[in-house]
């Protein structure tokens, strides 16, 4: 991930025409999980850090990426009964809209694709797997231009996880876990 920021900014350097936004936020996100299995599966939120950089298109439409791990626990049934940690890499894309570009505060609206990578970190899910998934995901957000290179900005974002737990390549389960993300921070433009 270095690597690529560090080309974007030798990129966005060449290119004096270019609108690039480098950003980090802090996220809290809560997860609404569905199982196949009788007792039900529950994930709990997590906290964590998000990078992003984006360019911008034309004067209303930018492109988007974003990267974070999260750490979610996992557990089974009514009781709560932990099976364990699972790492969850989101890799997101999007086609962002800012209808009203060029003020103090710009909202924004995304659109685009969610890729997850999972892995066990503890518990007896340590020795299952979860495949990793492709989905759909949406943001709202709003930008506070503190200047022309630095920015505030409040988001929400939602992605639909459809997955599963695995022995082996056999299937146990279908997890579908619908995820809302909550989200603070700062960019700088370049």
């Amino acid at each position: 991930m270095p690597l690529v920021i560090l080309a974007l900014l030798a990129s966005a350097r060449c290119d004096p025409g270019g609108s690039w936004t480098l950003g980090m936020d802090l996220c809290i996100d809560g997860v609404e999980s569905e199982s196949s299995q009788a007792d039900g599966i529950e994930a709990f939120s997590a906290v964590y850090v998000r990078a992003s950089v984006s360019r911008a298109l034309s004067r209303t439409f930018a492109a988007g990426l974003s990267i974070a791990n999260a750490s979610h626990e996992f557990a089974l049934g009514e009781d709560e009964i932990p099976m364990g940690s699972v790492e969850f890499l989101p890799v997101t894309a999007m086609l962002l809209y800012r209808p009203l570009p060029g003020r103090g505060f710009e909202p924004r609206i995304g659109a685009g694709a969610c890729a997850v990578v999972f892995w066990e970190k503890s518990g007896s899910l340590d020795s299952l797997d979860l495949p990793a998934c492709v989905s759909p995901a949406i943001e709202l957000g709003l930008d506070w231009n503190l200047s022309q290179r630095l920015l505030l900005g409040l988001g929400a974002r939602w992605t639909w996880l459809d997955t599963g737990i695995e022995n082996g390549g056999e299937r146990l389960t279908d997890l579908s876990m619908d995820v809302m993300e909550l989200s603070l921070g700062g960019g700088t433009r370049l």
